[in-house]
């Protein structure tokens, strides 16, 4: 193969499997269906659709269950996960007006990056991870729900509206962690310790939240992340924190 494939333009009906053994797969389409599809890349995988994407398949390396080097997905609509593997050593970077998965899918990464419109509910096994929210139907609670099968260092976790539900099998380092509008919980279920920055629900209130808790059931310990420098206290803020 050459050192990159790109496949552009259109409608996309029963595609089945695109390899590029080598180099870089490139899909830009209007939309692209099938029952079950592979995309592959030696290298890395971008997809870009301008419609609705059900993933309904395997987006990573050349062979088998193999990953590849670096993954982005840009949906101009909803990213639907069913059954849908999607895998990079390295980066993953998801871009789309929704994302929602069922239980038989995820996406592997070291590290992973959602910007969303819309809910973003996502099955992962990942190192690090930042979401971004921007503009949630407020009826949509928990406006994020990520569930992450080890540990997991949280980035960044914002949400405009709505909740955050957070569930990790491992001890968890969060940075930042928040929702704007007032009314919202944030909830953590974690298999570990719990090492803390700052998390805090309806930040537009400020001191003058009226709804909105922190909830932390975890196995392990709560304590506060430290520095090189010092050792400051973690911040949670919410309606209550327990």
């Amino acid at each position: 193969a050459d050192d990159s494939d790109t496949l552009q333009g259109g409608s996309f009906v029963g595609l089945s499997k695109v390899v590029d053994q080598t180099g870089v797969l490139s899909v830009n389409v209007d939309e692209l269906k099938a029952d079950r599809f592979e995309l592959r890349g030696g290298k890395s995988v971008e997809v870009i659709t301008t419609q609705d994407f059900l993933l309904n398949g395997f987006v990573g390396g050349v062979s088998g269950f193999e990953y590849t080097g670096d993954v982005e997905i840009t949906v101009n609509g909803a990213l639907t996960l069913k059954g849908g593997i999607v895998g990079a050593t390295e980066n993953l970077v998801v871009k789309a007006q929704s994302v929602a998965s069922d239980g038989a899918s995820v996406f592997v990464a070291e590290d992973l990056q959602i910007e969303s419109e819309g809910a973003v509910q996502a099955n992962t096994l990942t190192d690090t991870i930042s979401v971004l929210v921007s503009d949630v139907d407020p009826t949509v609670d928990p406006a994020i729900e990520i569930n992450e099968a080890d540990g997991l260092i949280v980035n960044n976790m914002v949400t405009n509206d709505g909740g955050i539900s957070l569930s990790t099998g491992g001890d968890t380092t969060i940075h930042n962690m928040s929702n704007t509008a007032d009314g919202h919980d944030i909830s953590l279920t974690i298999l570990g310790d719990v090492i803390v920055d700052r998390i805090e629900t309806g930040t537009a209130a400020g001191a003058q939240k009226t709804g909105g808790n922190v909830i932390i059931d975890t196995l392990g310990e709560v304590r506060e992340l430290t520095t090189y420098a010092n050792v400051a206290a973690a911040d949670l803020a919410g309606d209550s924190a327990y």
